[in-house]
């Protein structure tokens, strides 16, 4: 942690049982941790670490919409929570892939990128989703990212964009 811009670092892992640490987000003074072995949570200045009630599994990704938090696992799905963690409940209604690497937010529209089950949308916050593969050449997609209105997802076969009708191009 660093608490002058990145001039100095310390480190802060006092409660992090699981120090091989796959992605952070924040929201309000709370802070995220997906780690190899499940979910842990600080609160004001990511001194001491909790884990939550998201365990046992590797959490790839996290995303914040509003005060919901969305997890991606690596084997497990997607997992949502709405009270900071405290509790999980699956969020996997549509999915096919249970290996959830990212998970973008383009405004209210969420996008889970998948290894073997391509890209999945949500219009709900992660209630419910639906297969967006159209022209996706390579269903292992690792990775996602929003240039102005354009998605790119990121595959073991190169990049791909999503167009206003909602089909992928190379």
């Amino acid at each position: 942690m660093s608490r002058n811009a990145g001039r100095s670092w310390a480190t802060a892992n006092e409660g992090l049982t699981g120090l091989f640490v796959h992605t952070i987000a924040s929201h309000n003074d709370r802070v995220v941790a997906g780690t190899s072995i499940g979910l842990f949570c600080s609160d004001y200045g990511a001194q001491t670490w909790q884990a939550t009630g998201l365990t046992e599994c590797r959490v790839r990704t996290l995303r914040y919409l509003g005060a919901r938090c969305l997890a991606g696992t690596a084997g497990k799905g997607i997992y949502k929570s709405d009270d900071d963690g405290a509790t999980w409940q699956p969020a996997n209604k549509g999915i096919e892939s249970r290996f959830v690497y990212r998970i973008l937010a383009t405004g209210s529209t969420l996008y889970a990128a998948t290894v073997g089950a391509g890209v999945a949308r949500s219009e709900d916050g992660g209630d419910t989703w639906e297969a967006l593969n159209d022209g996706l050449g390579d269903l292992n997609v690792t990775a996602l990212a929003r240039s102005g209105d354009v998605v790119v997802a990121g595959t073991n076969s190169g990049l791909f964009r999503l167009t206003a009708k909602g089909v992928w191009e190379s």
